[in-house]
């Protein structure tokens, strides 16, 4: 690759964890002088736009909401394009008018396609490079077959931990959780657990807004040993204080790179997390961190990290090293500038990322379910199912609220969601109903 490479990133929008990464890799290219020339079109006018002023602070050029004649012309200018992908409604709605497009096309997936959302066969397939932010992705995109030569790879989105104080000193014998808190994401059985390591001397601080999850709020609120403290935008002011991450997540959660633990490790905590394929590809169990499986493997790792303070040091040390090694800005710009440098060896082409997805609102909806798409085909017959699985009544993260509100004038859509309004209903009244005891 001579001279600089222009890789104009698609972005539905620029907030949370993407927005950070995106905004951290613009910044670290420029002062590197890695060859890249990032730019960026963000689909939405941004909520937050912190991360959209980084990005023109650092140099880059940001097209906010372009039209589709201005989002052509940026198209035809870049080197290689970059769907920054995670099944956000708005970007379905761009890709019909993209399919006749010739580019270096260029897919990074931040979501794992392990649950919900689906990575569908033929999307993976369709750009000459996809890019799975975990390596617990790789096996399932890897049977999905390589036919035209695409590239198959991982990069870790994230934004790096320069703003997050190193471990210093004696490791606290303190337990604390800091993330979304909503059922779609915790652990259904983490006030289980947290019961169950309860004895004199524990305590967990929570950092997130619990007002999303009223069952595991009005959990916490019985028990003095969980300590809710509501959202923070700082969570470098908060971290170092926690000796030990307890970061319980549900087993379909939609993460991937999952920042909130990076960061904790970062600082020096020592996490416990759950099973789950995603967090056992970021934490080695019994070197930087516990994996457990259950109740009392749970209260073991947290109770064998409070008494002993050598273990929580170097552990926390170990955790430390490896994450601020392996998941920096840094790390992730140099692999993507490998990979870029692959693609620049190909031609433009084509790529119809619309056929992997269908032609209407609602297939497109379908198809990010996968196994889960009978939950709505079948209508009542998929009651139960749907009530189990609480990600599907989320307002965004893909859901179908979400894509009736991008798609208003989708009358299946609109069926949907009143179907799971009603689903709402019944949940709601079976809460209300006092349980035997």
């Amino acid at each position: 690759m001579s001279g600089a490479a222009r890789v104009l990133h698609i972005a539905s929008h620029m907030g949370g964890g993407v927005g950070r990464a995106l905004s951290e890799l613009a910044i670290y290219n420029r002062s590197a002088a890695t060859g890249i020339e990032d730019a960026f079109a963000c689909l939405e006018s941004p909520q937050d736009a912190r991360y959209a002023r980084r990005i023109e602070e650092s140099g880059a050029d940001i097209l906010i909401a372009p039209d589709m004649p201005a989002l052509l012309r940026e198209i035809a200018a870049a080197d290689i394009v970059q769907i920054e992908w995670w099944h956000h409604p708005l970007m379905l709605r761009y890709f019909g008018a993209l399919k006749d497009v010739a580019a270096r096309w260029v897919v990074w997936s931040h979501t794992s396609g392990l649950h919900y959302p689906a990575i569908p066969y033929a999307f993976n397939r369709a750009p000459q490079a996809f890019i799975a932010t975990t390596t617990a992705s790789l096996p399932l995109l890897d049977q999905k077959g390589k036919a035209r030569g695409n590239i198959l790879a991982c990069v870790a989105s994230t934004g790096g931990f320069d703003d997050f104080p190193a471990p210093s000193g004696a490791r606290p014998a303190t337990c604390g959780y800091l993330g979304a808190l909503n059922p779609a994401k915790i652990h259904p059985d983490m006030a289980g657990c947290l019961e169950e390591a309860a004895k004199p001397g524990f305590g967990v601080d929570i950092y997130g807004d619990s007002s999303v999850n009223p069952d595991f709020e009005n959990f916490a609120r019985k028990h003095d040993y969980v300590r809710l403290h509501g959202f923070t935008s700082k969570p470098q002011d908060v971290l170092p204080g926690i000796g030990i991450f307890t970061y319980l997540l549900n087993p379909l959660h939609y993460g991937t790179t999952e920042n909130a633990l990076l960061e904790s490790m970062a600082c020096g905590a020592v996490p416990v997390v759950w099973n789950n394929p995603v967090e056992t590809a970021i934490v080695e169990n019994n070197a930087t961190g516990f994996v457990v499986d259950n109740r009392k493997a749970f209260t073991t790792a947290i109770w064998r990290l409070l008494d002993d303070a050598a273990l929580r040091q170097k552990m926390g040390s170990a955790a430390a090293q490896k994450v601020r090694r392996d998941y920096s800005v840094a790390a992730s710009a140099e692999k993507l500038a490998g990979i870029y440098r692959d693609v620049m060896r190909r031609d433009k082409q084509k790529a119809d990322f619309a056929v992997a997805f269908g032609k209407t609102p609602h297939e497109m909806f379908l198809a990010g379910l996968g196994d889960y798409a009978a939950c709505f085909t079948q209508g009542d017959e998929g009651a139960a199912q749907r009530r189990a699985l609480p990600f599907l009544y989320e307002k965004s993260k893909s859901s179908a609220y979400h894509f009736h509100e991008t798609f208003p004038e989708d009358a299946q859509l609109a069926a949907w969601v009143k179907m799971l309004d009603k689903d709402r209903r019944i949940i709601e009244s079976e809460q209300a109903v006092p349980k035997a005891i």
